[in-house]
């Protein structure tokens, strides 16, 4: 019923359930080219299910989605490391600001990856909640030169350590960072002197 949806309505922002398998023709619609807020849900989601919303031609060719500015996926978790970084390394996503993808069982390579992805400069938002990343994934965003637009961090509900958040005071520092959220981690001794040197790295 696509056609008869855009045609009556001047359509951008949409949430789909139960896509698992078939993602790909999300992609391939004449009117993804409108979309500005693309928002997913389904626990039946995997790997392959997250890079088919970028289409059969991956980072081959132009995005389906060139108005794209925010894409929210709550999956579950069969979609792991190596699907972010399949979607990482295919994305051409050139105004996207917002990416969620949460409630999956990615960890710190799959993070790792997205801090180098070339096609995703415009990203100001990440969040990678309830997942299966620590303070590895989240170093690898904060000292990535490709995810310096990036003011505001989730990463609620992940394996993030006392250690991970000392480690955090040898990144370079981002003067206009918004917000880094790090509820439900397992952050239970951190340094409090090197806390106070992070604190004057990200001051907001």
């Amino acid at each position: 019923h696509q056609d008869a949806w855009f045609a009556q309505t001047p359509l951008r922002d949409v949430t789909l359930t139960k896509v698992s398998g078939r993602t790909r023709g999300i992609a391939a619609s004449p009117h993804a080219y409108r979309l500005a807020n693309l928002s997913v849900r389904d626990t039946r989601f995997d790997d392959a299910d997250l890079v088919g919303l970028l289409g059969a031609g991956g980072g081959s060719g132009e995005s389906p989605y060139p108005n794209l500015a925010r894409l929210w996926v709550t999956a579950g978790d069969n979609v792991g490391s190596g699907g972010l970084a399949a979607f990482a390394a295919a994305a051409r996503l050139p105004h996207l600001e917002t990416l969620a993808v949460d409630r999956t069982s990615i960890g710190d390579a799959g993070v790792t990856a997205l801090a180098a992805a070339e096609g995703l400069d415009n990203l100001r938002h990440i969040s990678l909640s309830w997942s299966s990343t620590g303070g590895d994934g989240l170093f690898a965003l904060l000292a990535s030169p490709r995810r310096v637009a990036v003011s505001r961090l989730h990463f609620f509900g992940c394996r993030v350590t006392g250690e991970g958040v000392d480690d955090l005071v040898d990144t370079p520092g981002r003067p206009g960072f918004e917000s880094l959220s790090l509820e439900c981690n397992p952050v239970r001794f951190v340094d409090t002197e090197r806390l106070d040197v992070l604190l004057e790295k990200y001051p907001n």
